[in-house]
């Protein structure tokens, strides 16, 4: 059995070696552009980089994944492309609230075979020039959904943390872990834990 992971998010492969699993990695060519309700669109993009992959791996089992960001009654959150960018971001949300979507969607033949997604609020605390300052100087705000890595020197800037971790990382890793556990795909599936 080949597992193939559809993304090229290196938080992700890891949580996933982190948990055990052997895979290969195969990211998705998919246009990603912002378009529709962003909540609804994680689980979308998750199916389509899994169903693309999976179109020429057809006996491999494939797992596409995707996340997005918003500030809760705001805009969605972005990967900053440049300082600048970053800077109005993190100062939009300082002392908010943010909410999280991750998804994930497994495929092996054609076929979609599940999708899981989990939540997360992340409210930051709030940050005088000097805190962005430093952590736009750490350069951790580059290629990351909302500008921070929280878990990273990203944590520093978060005030409080209500529903999955996991979603913050950009995989619902318990819920995938079920998912595969259902076909078998885990070393410690439950009849090898009796």
């Amino acid at each position: 059995m080949t597992l193939i992971l559809a993304s090229q998010s290196n938080i992700r492969a890891q949580l996933l070696r982190n948990a055990g699993l052997n895979f290969q990695v195969r990211p998705a060519d998919v246009d990603e552009t912002p378009t529709g309700d962003p909540f609804q669109r994680a689980g979308s993009l998750a199916s389509l980089k899994a169903q693309t992959v999976s179109q020429n791996a057809p006996d491999c089992y494939v797992i596409g994944a995707d996340q997005v960001g918003c500030l809760v009654g705001g805009p969605e959150l972005q990967k900053p492309t440049d300082v600048a960018a970053a800077r109005d971001q993190l100062s939009r949300m300082a002392g908010q609230t943010h909410q999280f979507r991750s998804a994930a969607s497994l495929w092996f033949g054609g076929q979609e075979l599940g999708r899981v997604e989990e939540d997360a609020w992340v409210t930051f605390r709030d940050l005088p020039k000097s805190a962005l300052d430093w952590y736009l100087s750490t350069g951790e705000w580059q290629g990351c959904c909302g500008g921070y890595q929280i878990e990273n020197r990203g944590i520093q800037l978060v005030e409080k943390i209500e529903g999955s971790m996991m979603a913050i990382y950009g995989l619902p890793l318990v819920p995938l872990l079920h998912l595969l556990n259902e076909r078998g795909l885990l070393d410690a599936s439950e009849d090898r834990l009796a």
